[in-house]
């Protein structure tokens, strides 16, 4: 099981209900993965005796496209206005646990690089259909 460590629990929860989501549609995560937040900001890490190996396994239902969403600022934080339609309620679902995450995480930042931000955080995202 990755192990999170967070030093916030609205935080540690968001990343945790991304891990559950992600792992029923399949996703697979090492043991020695390490998903941190320590004031805002999120790293990925592992022990040194973890290189080479494979940390994450991401089936393509585990990847959601960027493109399909239209998002609006609702409050100071990002949230889906739209999206096309064909998209699965498990690739929106797990849109909406990205975006609380960003939201949660983007404390303390300028508000006028929010999207610069979301298109930053979903990049690795950005590949594949739901």
């Amino acid at each position: 099981m990755v192990l999170i460590a967070a030093d916030s629990l609205q935080v540690e929860r968001s990343l945790r209900k991304i891990v559950a989501l992600s792992e029923e549609a399949g996703a697979e995560f090492s043991d020695d993965l390490v998903l941190k937040s320590v004031d805002g900001y999120l790293s990925v890490e592992a022990p040194r005796e973890s290189a080479g190996k494979v940390l994450v396994r991401l089936p393509w239902d585990c990847l959601v496209p960027f493109s399909p969403f239209r998002l609006s600022i609702a409050n100071d934080d990002l949230a889906i206005s739209s999206y096309e339609q064909g998209l699965t309620g498990e690739c929106v679902v797990l849109m909406e646990a990205l975006l609380e995450l960003f939201n949660l995480t983007r404390q303390g930042r300028p508000p006028s690089s929010d999207l610069s931000l979301a298109t930053y955080h979903f990049i690795p995202c950005n590949i594949g259909t739901c």
